[in-house]
């Protein structure tokens, strides 16, 4: 499926009145994109809108103080079609600046791709960015020179927004992209004083799939099939000859041929609406499978389990974790080679199928490291249970050993391959280069650290983190997010939550922050920001005051500590919601995927973001358990 530019409108770029307001017609799913900026300094609160409210993530920003532009970069998914009002607020105090932004709609749209930011006190406007075929890109630009004159886009750029209002005001937008790195802004006119961002916008993969399958029951359960696939980015071949005989206890034989050629991945799949259809539908077939594989992700064999119980916490720097219990004697490990042993050096990978016009598509769960078995042996009954770890939890373990690692002058991206190689060099690790270069005199394993101090240190540089993929590689670069609704769960006929738990916590809020200098060319540098508002619900004369005390060594000046205090003081200033509910299975959903959720007696509502899931796997003779499904905490107006 395409991108397309749906339409746009912007807010009064003139005058210093807030807030600021800008209304268009949206479809359900459309992808917004809020380009906004400021003169002298001014910075601008996070955007609200009208109806359901939307998750707006803010994808770049710069502000440097006075005698400087400001630019904004959000992007949030449609909830809803109809007319929708976006309102953004200046953040400074005063009234003498003047702001505007301007709202983007897409529909078509599968992942909020790169972004770009970058500055100057000449030129004009621009900056560099790789794109992927097929994706469309939104710029913004805020001179504070005020050069006079009409933009001149380079790379056929179109005019969305063209405004000279003390400052100049820019927005642009580019269509179909081919592949590659270049160019995006203007080339004139000069000379200014400028900030810039940029957005890509990728395509839902389009993907088709065919397959035919057989089955034969006799008696309780046996079953034989001959499978194909044939999808468009995908290949896949496979028979498989299955026989279960049941009798008071289950015996497996099996014997499985897999001839399979990749054009492409499952992720194609799951980003298209076909997809979301299917997982979504009221009746479902629906299976699980797993298999053993080796350190490089390569298939050698099927694992038979009994149940398996999965926790995916996409916040939490391990995500993945488990167990898996079987029931046949064969698998106790007796040698270091058997694959239930932890020195084999094999991982289990989790498929969970949902069946859909006599086709089966499949998703990876996770691939995990079974570790610590435990066996139980009674008179009538024996079971194995071990746990599943997530393969930077075993990283973590193996520590540096006392190696050094110099990685001072090279760059973020070398600086962790660097580290990887030397603690875990049976890991896969992907990692995309970064421009950043470490100090001269860095170095990495001293004091015997937990290697996953300095990793997250390191990615922190670039913006990264560093997370385990449901395929089992170490994924490091900035997170991906699915940028439209992946779920209505909201009340009423057909919604699926069976249960909703909700928590709202008063006990980590302060109204008033103070950060203090810990550098020490900064001693007694401080600043406190409050709620200073009578007519605020947490105003420091009536709640309170709660103090909240940071330090930090980054904060070198006054100005710095302040701005620092405000934005923190943002953060902690309301109550926090958290949400849980049970639903049908879905572990399909990612760390931030929005999802709409309604229940009006319990006082709920709006677009939330998953946080994680727990999902339970098997017996063969249970139906499919429900799984639990926790949404991001976030703070209550």
């Amino acid at each position: 499926m395409a991108v397309s530019f749906v339409g746009s409108a912007a807010s009064s770029y003139t005058g210093t009145t807030s807030p600021r307001t800008a209304t268009l017609t949206v479809s359900a799913g459309d992808v917004l994109v809020v380009l906004g900026g400021g003169s002298d300094g001014t910075t601008l609160g996070s955007p609200t809108n009208t109806g359901t409210a939307l998750a707006w993530t803010l994808r770049q920003s710069y502000s440097n103080g006075t005698s400087w532009g400001t630019i904004y970069l959000w992007t949030a998914a449609a909830a809803e079609t109809g007319s929708l009002t976006v309102t953004i607020a200046r953040n400074t105090s005063g009234s003498t600046t003047n702001y505007g932004f301007t709202v983007l709609a897409y529909s078509g749209v599968g992942a909020i791709g790169n972004t770009a930011l970058n500055n100057s006190s000449s030129g004009a406007p621009a900056l560099s960015m790789t794109v992927e075929s097929g994706t469309f890109v939104a710029f913004g630009a805020t001179d504070f020179n005020g050069q006079p004159g009409s933009a001149a886009w380079l790379n056929s750029g179109t005019t969305v927004v063209d405004v000279l209002s003390n400052n100049h005001f820019y927005v642009g937008r580019y269509g179909s992209q081919t592949a590659g790195t270049r160019s995006y802004g203007l080339s004139g006119p000069t000379p200014q004083k400028w900030a810039a961002a940029a957005v890509e916008l990728r395509p839902i993969l389009d993907v088709s799939a065919t397959r035919n399958v057989a089955w034969d029951v006799q008696q309780q359960v046996t079953t034989t099939r001959d499978v194909s696939w044939d999808v468009t980015m995908q290949t896949v071949t496979a028979s498989r000859a299955v026989t279960w005989n049941v009798l008071g206890k289950v015996e497996v034989t099996r014997q499985v041929r897999w001839e399979t050629k990749w054009l492409g991945t499952w992720r194609e799949i799951v980003n298209t609406p076909e997809w979301l259809a299917m997982v979504d539908a009221p009746s479902r077939t629906i299976s699980s499978r797993a298999e053993l594989v080796d350190a490089n992700g390569n298939f050698v064999q099927d694992l038979i389990f009994d149940t398996a119980s999965i926790d995916y916490r996409g916040e939490a720097a391990e995500a993945w974790a488990g167990s898996v219990t079987f029931t046949d004697p064969s698998m106790a490990p007796k040698s270091p080679t058997d694959v239930l042993d932890p020195r084999s050096g094999l991982r289990a990978r989790f498929w969970w199928r949902v069946l859909h016009e006599d086709q089966w598509f499949e998703v990876p769960v996770g691939t995990l490291i079974l570790d610590d078995p435990q066996i139980d042996d009674s008179w009538d009954s024996w079971g194995i249970s071990v746990t599943a770890r997530d393969i930077l939890s075993v990283v973590r373990r193996t520590g540096y050993g006392q190696v050094i690692i110099p990685v001072g002058g090279v760059t973020v991206d070398v600086a962790i391959k660097r580290l990887f190689a030397a603690v875990a060099p049976w890991v896969t690790v992907k990692v995309p280069p970064s421009p950043i270069v470490l100090p001269g005199a860095y170095q990495l394993g001293l004091d015997n650290a937990d290697p996953a101090k300095d990793w997250t240190k390191l990615a922190d540089m670039a913006g990264w983190v560093v997370r385990t993929d449901r395929m089992g590689t170490v994924i490091v670069g900035p997170r991906p997010e699915r940028a439209w609704l992946v779920a209505d769960w909201q009340e009423g006929a057909g919604c699926p939550v069976s249960t909703l738990s909700r928590g709202i916590t008063q006990s980590q809020m302060f109204n008033r922050v103070l950060v203090r200098s810990t550098a020490q060319d900064a001693v007694g540098v401080y600043a406190v920001a409050e709620d200073d508002d009578p007519g605020s619900p947490s105003w420091v004369g009536r709640f309170g005051p709660f103090t909240k005390v940071i330090e930090s060594d980054a904060v070198k000046t006054t100005e710095a500590a302040l701005s620092m205090a405000k934005m923190q003081l943002g953060r902690y200033l309301r109550p926090a919601e958290s949400v849980q509910v049970t639903v049908p299975q879905r572990p399909d959903l990612e760390y931030r995927d929005q999802i709409a959720l309604a229940r009006a007696r319990s006082g709920v509502a709006g677009v939330f973001m998953v946080s994680g899931w727990t999902l339970k796997l098997g017996p063969a003779d249970h139906g499919p358990e429900r799984m639990s499904v926790t949404m991001m905490t976030r703070s209550l107006q």
